[in-house]
């Protein structure tokens, strides 16, 4: 009679992340018309994670610890991970006679990713608004409209998510085998490939223009916002542009940025009847998204360029076949 064998898996893991953060807040008010408020705020969190892991089989029942298992395929594995972020916030906003608006703030942000060259970046942003309701003219123009404003604002965004951290290092990977000799399966090391010192945020610059409007304490609202979002230095490779028999790992490179436009409406109801209380809205927006750049192997020929390369085109275009008689022709949706 055969048995079947049983595994015991055994983890254990520990997570340790301390979290520093110390701000400064002002606000005041000048003359009753002149309201300034200022914060600055640093942050800084150091992530560490390690765990080890063992696994063993049993022919006998299961003894719910590992040194009773069976020394036959058993298996143990174990790893340490590391990251660290830093980060100094600003802001400064100024209010006139509760009309006009006028904010400034910003981001320094170091990231554990990059090189010391490249590991911080400056982020600033600035928006204005001018509540034109405020104004006597509007109240005695149009008495029931609780509020109109016209904004717009201007920021400079980084982001480092979607980048593999240490890539400016050069080095090696131990989790490689190699055969050595007849059937001998050793344990090595290979090259991590080409190290990208110059690696950092990739930004994206976004432009915004937009209104509120509430009639009646919100009986009725109207929001509209326009915008544009320009992003750069996105992450690419170029496994696609260069030859073959060039034989090294390329690394990540702020190679790709693309183009997004859109806007979108909200209206709204607010209202109540007795004790009940309700709202309802309603959302619309539209955006398309261009390719500026992206990174790939050049074409072979005219057709093929025409077909494959999405530099300068709207993303998400689906080629069909479309037949007119017995003429076939690719035809963008």
């Amino acid at each position: 009679m055969r048995r079947s064998t049983t595994t015991l898996f055994d983890k254990n893991r520990n997570y340790h992340k301390p979290t520093q953060q110390y701000s400064l807040n002002y606000n005041n008010t000048f003359w009753s018309k002149h309201d300034l408020g200022a914060m600055l705020l640093w942050e800084m969190y150091h992530d560490r994670t390690n765990w080890v892991d063992g696994e063993k089989e049993f022919t006998i029942g299961v003894i719910p610890d590992l040194n009773f298992g069976s020394s036959t395929n058993q298996k143990a594995s174990g790893l340490t991970q590391e990251t660290a972020h830093e980060g100094l916030v600003g802001r400064l906003n100024y209010t006139y006679d509760n009309r006009y608006l006028l904010e400034f703030n910003f981001r320094y942000d170091g990231s554990y990713k990059f090189s010391s060259d490249n590991r911080w970046g400056f982020f600033p942003g600035i928006s204005a608004g001018w509540r034109i309701s405020e104004k006597k003219f509007f109240k005695n123009l149009l008495p029931d409209m609780d509020n109109l404003k016209v904004r717009a604002s201007y920021a400079k965004v980084g982001d480092e998510g979607d980048f593999d951290a240490y890539q400016y290092l050069a080095g090696f990977v131990s989790d490689s085998r190699y055969v050595m000799g007849v059937n001998t399966v050793v344990e090595g090391m290979k090259d991590r490939g080409v190290p990208n010192p110059w690696l950092t945020w990739y930004e994206s610059k976004i432009k915004n223009i937009g209104f509120e409007a509430s009639w009646k304490r919100g009986l009725i609202t109207l929001e509209m916002d326009f915008f544009q979002r320009n992003r750069s230095g996105l992450p690419a490779t170029r496994t696609e542009s260069l030859p073959t028999i060039f034989g090294q790992a390329m690394p990540q490179e702020n190679l790709n940025s693309d183009k997004n436009k859109g806007f979108e409406i909200s209206v709204g109801h607010n209202n109540q009847i007795g004790e009940v209380r309700y709202n309802v809205n309603a959302n619309f927006s539209a955006t398309r998204i261009i390719e500026d750049h992206v990174e790939r192997e050049a074409s072979s020929n005219m057709y093929e360029n025409w077909l494959y390369n999405t530099n300068g085109r709207y993303k998400d275009i689906r080629w069909g076949k479309k037949v007119i008689g017995s003429l076939l022709r690719m035809k963008k949706f």
